[in-house]
């Protein structure tokens, strides 16, 4: 068996955006928020006498693949359209379909199907993906994404409600086309949203839409500091509430917000907010915490995640 690297030799830089010293139970603390920046190894590391750790760190950046038709001799309209990809005035459906008919007609000179040029082209993985996106928000704009390939990936993990560990293996990938891959199998096989301590339905990604300009899933701090990683729907099932509503903190103003947990496992899942004037769009919405989710299969939401591995098999594209 090959040696899997373990996940916490594995981690970010970060930029302190905001701090601030606590004290609780004659306990001090130090609260932070944080925005990662660069990906770095752990090389080597030693404890000190004190207990602070010391480790020599590589930064991990991704390999820039060559494009799969830059060795290919092509005709000067298909290599125009696939070097300066395709027109903002387009619609998704046709940028879409437009790329997908160069790389077949580019396949055409190489000994590999179709479907292997769009498993390796970053453009196509990138429309492929925005597309399924644009499942889950309809108001999502490609104004909003990225152009390069590195970004747009980091920036997708962030939308998705999933579990640490694949997140972790995401990010530790050192391509950034083996990582869009990843990312849309989970985006076209996981279509169900399920509760991450029973597997209990929640949701669908129908049922998802963004109260944020940064998208369905946004960072909320409460009271105490702590940060909450919120994914908002229109309609979930399988829930109880617990306390009465209030306004006090709402993250949204002009909504109450309830607790709600899992009617299974009884798992805190986030909250229910509810607006309070009639001129508020949506009236009633939630907000679920990424960790409490975890997306999966329609119908197939026992076991929770797959093996990782599964996720690098060859995609229906």
């Amino acid at each position: 068996m090959a040696y899997r690297k373990k996940y916490y030799d594995f981690g970010c830089t970060a930029k302190i955006c905001s701090f601030r010293d606590e004290e609780e139970y004659q306990i001090e603390s130090l609260r932070l928020v944080v925005e990662g920046r660069d990906r770095f190894q752990v090389m080597e590391k030693r404890n000190q006498l004190n207990g602070n750790v010391l480790a020599k760190v590589k930064l991990i950046s991704d390999v820039n693949l060559p494009e799969v038709t830059n060795s290919i001799e092509t005709c000067h309209r298909c290599k125009a359209q696939l070097i300066g990809g395709t027109p903002e005035g387009l619609i998704l459906h046709h940028k879409f379909k437009r790329h997908n008919k160069v790389l077949r007609r580019t396949s055409m000179s190489t000994a590999w199907p179709a479907w292997v040029h769009r498993m390796y082209d970053v453009n196509f993985l990138k429309l492929a993906i925005f597309t399924e996106l644009r499942e889950w928000n309809q108001e999502l704009k490609e104004s909003q994404c990225s152009n390069e390939a590195t970004e747009f990936s980091f920036w997708v993990i962030t939308m998705l409600p999933i579990r640490d560990q694949t997140r972790l293996e995401m990010l530790r990938l050192e391509s950034a086309v083996q990582r869009l891959r990843m990312i849309l199998n989970i985006l076209r096989k996981r279509t169900a949203i399920t509760c991450s301590g029973c597997s209990a339905l929640v949701a669908n990604r129908k049922d998802v839409f963004s109260m944020s300009k940064s998208g369905t899933m946004a960072a909320y701090v409460n009271p105490g500091g702590v940060v909450h990683e919120t994914l908002t729907l229109y309609k979930v099932k399988g829930l109880t509430y617990v306390g009465r509503s209030t306004t006090e903190h709402s993250w949204f103003p002009g909504y109450a917000w309830t607790i709600c947990q899992c009617a299974e496992c009884h798992q805190h899942m986030g909250w229910k907010f509810k607006a309070t004037k009639d001129d508020l769009t949506p009236k009633l919405f939630w907000g679920l915490t990424r960790s409490s989710l975890m997306p999966s299969e329609p119908d197939a939401h026992e076991g929770g995640d797959n093996d990782i591995e599964s996720h690098f098999h060859r995609p229906s594209l």
